[in-house]
């Protein structure tokens, strides 16, 4: 839940460009990532799978991340915004063991369809707003103009629509651990 887990990432490697491109409300809003990711590769190397790795790590988002990567495949990529070692990404993870992405196959693709080309783009701050107007509103009540919702339950039992923003709201709050602690949001 939160507008912070509905997107998806795009990238433009040859033009060292990465976003992240936000639904909300029917639109899709385009966030530039344009933090700069400093790499130190390490000698350390090890085994990942079947592919000689090296470790490098670097800063993103205040974290520390380590990641290892092969040059043995012909991709200077990664997961999420992860990119710019001289090989694939294989594992990264972050120092508090919070995230991590592996490497679960590598496989030739087709043409990717980009549906979200029509995109709003907006910084940080505005990223900010709204996902605290989702946080405040998760189902949109007010835009729609109605003055009260309610539910029925499994049992079918109506509730009222404060009880299930409530629920969303804790939820939220329970898991606030964004990718970017940089731009945690104080809900």
């Amino acid at each position: 839940m939160g507008v912070e887990n509905k997107f998806y990432v795009k990238k433009n490697l040859a033009q060292k460009r990465t976003e992240k491109v936000i639904t909300y409300l029917g639109t899709d809003y385009l966030l530039p990532v344009e933090e700069i990711l400093n790499w130190n590769i390490t000698s350390e190397q090890k085994l990942i799978g079947k592919y000689k790795s090296q470790k490098a790590e670097t800063n993103y988002g205040g974290r520390n991340w380590i990641a290892w990567f092969t040059s043995e495949l012909p991709f200077a990529d990664g997961p999420y915004i992860f990119s710019g070692l001289p090989g694939l990404i294989v594992s990264i993870q972050d120092s508090n063991n919070e995230y991590s992405f592996n490497l679960i196959e590598v496989k030739k693709g087709g043409n990717i369809f980009d549906a979200r080309k029509k995109t709003v783009k907006i910084d940080w701050k505005k990223y900010e707003a709204l996902a605290k107007s989702y946080f405040n509103d998760p189902f949109d009540i007010n835009s729609k103009g109605w003055k009260t919702a309610t539910f029925t339950d499994p049992k079918g039992n109506t509730v009222d629509i404060s009880v299930k923003n409530k629920e969303i709201q804790n939820s939220i709050l329970l898991k606030n651990n964004p990718i970017e602690l940089n731009h945690k949001i104080n809900y």
